[in-house]
């Protein structure tokens, strides 16, 4: 299921040309590919995504939604109604949504100018529409790779695709389609892993930096978000001593803003921080840290192959 907000116009022709992208390998037996996106002339239509190889024109079946005029996609009733009519029309053994449009982490999703947007209490409520947990929520939008979007999200889905840094609409549609086709198989964690590994391979020659992760939601919210909470808690009980008589800049809370969270690494706007550069940060200063052994920096390392940096930046739109 891929939902799709068009209301900006740079986007909406990136939407198109996605669509088109489907149609190229397109639906089967196994597979079926529904996209819903509003169009200029103000109907918001339905796909059922075909195979075509016309590259210039959507060719699928599509379906006027009700009310299609004025359909918000803002409006987690939007996203309810299109979750129901996609499990009603094509059930499935297996669920992925796909959510396409401007994106800046807890502050939500489907953002464009000062239009309504879906806040991450609304993302979960529209979510809810499948009764169960999907396989995998996929954020084609930028900035939603954060712990506060996966931990509001684990109820929702047992794995989530996401980047923390400002992407491009470069998802390759065709191949991944064809390569879910013949996995049909798959689990959640096979199909994340693949679309996160597809994605980055495809932003790697084009972008000299981006982030893309694939996330087990449930380990998430049980082994990840507690530590942050008793790492956060350890440092808390330092923030009100000042060490020596009179001297500021040993207050605990003094030097993580100007030590740590204002070095470390930060994306668009400059409040995201990175986690793991963070915690790295506030280790090395002189307040009153966890221990060494604390779990989470142990639970934020990372792989030698974790990432690859990309070459050149690129032209194309970003969300």
């Amino acid at each position: 299921m891929v939902f799709m907000d068009p209301r900006d116009a740079r986007l909406y022709q990136a939407w198109v040309a996605d669509i088109n992208q489907m149609e190229l390998s397109g639906s089967d037996a196994n597979v079926n590919v529904i996209v819903q996106i509003g169009f200029n002339a103000g109907h918001t239509y339905r796909y059922y995504v075909t195979l075509d190889q016309k590259k210039t024109e959507i060719r699928s079946p599509r379906a006027t939604v009700p009310n299609g005029e004025s359909v918000n996609p803002g409006d987690p009733d939007a996203l309810h109604d299109f979750i129901t009519w996609g499990k009603t029309n094509y059930p499935a053994d297996h669920y992925v949504i796909v959510l396409a449009g401007h994106g800046q982490g807890w502050k939500g999703t489907m953002l464009f100018d000062d239009l309504d947007h879906l806040t991450m209490a609304e993302l979960s409520s529209g979510l809810g529409a499948l009764g169960a947990k999907f396989d995998v929520v996929l954020f084609y939008s930028c900035l939603m790779g954060q712990i506060e979007v996966g931990h509001q999200l684990e109820g929702q889905a047992t794995m989530m695709v996401a980047s923390e840094e400002v992407t491009l609409t470069v998802f390759p549609w065709q191949d991944f389609i064809t390569k879910l086709k013949n996995n049909a198989g798959w689990n959640a964690g096979q199909f994340a892993d693949t679309a996160a590994q597809d994605f980055a391979n495809r932003l790697r020659p084009i972008s000299a930096t981006f982030t893309m992760a694939s996330v087990e939601l449930n380990k998430l919210k049980t082994v990840l978000s507690p530590r942050v909470d008793a790492f956060a808690a350890a440092l808390a009980s330092d923030m009100e001593d000042y060490k020596t008589h009179d001297t500021v800049a040993d207050n605990a809370q003094i030097q993580i803003k100007h030590n740590a969270l204002q070095r470390a690494e930060d994306f668009t706007p400059s409040n995201i921080k990175d986690l793991y550069h963070s915690v790295d940060l506030v280790q090395a200063l002189p307040v009153t840290p966890p221990p060494a052994a604390h779990p989470l920096p142990a639970a934020l390392a990372l792989s030698p192959a974790a990432a690859t940096p990309g070459v050149a930046p690129s032209p194309r739109d970003s969300q």
